[in-house]
């Protein structure tokens, strides 16, 4: 049984993360060309960003479901600022546009996930991945914009 403290909870956590999205999307759309992190941080495109964010909410979804079905978190073969240099060289091809709409699909299916996900389940480890790989990862990279 779910106890309305965990849906209020899970709610919350859906609404916070709905609302930080559209802030970095609107910070990166205000940006379509050049650099969009402030000095002293990594010279990342609004492509690169999306691209980013598509990889990792992709990740993310696939470790919820293996964590769901009683399996383990999937190991990383690299570091995760490794992953993100090999994925920037990957994705370096893709046009803004293309980037945008694949990151726009990888939220969508980011949000049906844990549209999906039954609120009593939403906690430990399960947690920790929508908060860092949502909300938090939006507001990490909204900072390096200065727009935090």
């Amino acid at each position: 049984m779910i106890h309305s403290d965990q849906q209020a909870r899970k709610d919350a956590i859906l609404r916070e993360d709905r609302e930080c999205w559209g802030k970095l999307v609107a910070a990166l759309d205000a940006h379509p060309s050049g650099s969009v992190n402030s000095p002293g941080t990594p010279v990342w495109t609004s492509r690169d960003v999306y691209a980013h964010l598509s990889r990792w909410m992709d990740f993310n979804i696939h470790a919820i479901g293996e964590l769901t079905a009683g399996k383990r978190f999937p190991k990383l073969a690299q570091t995760t600022d490794e992953i993100n240099n090999v994925w920037q060289i990957e994705d370096s091809r893709l046009t803004l546009a293309e980037a945008r709409a694949r990151a726009h699909a990888s939220y969508e299916k980011w949000m049906r996930t844990l549209d999906a996900l039954p609120a009593g389940q939403l906690t430990g480890i399960i947690e920790r991945i929508v908060l860092a790989g949502g909300t938090e990862h939006y507001l990490e990279h909204l900072g390096y914009m200065g727009e935090k």
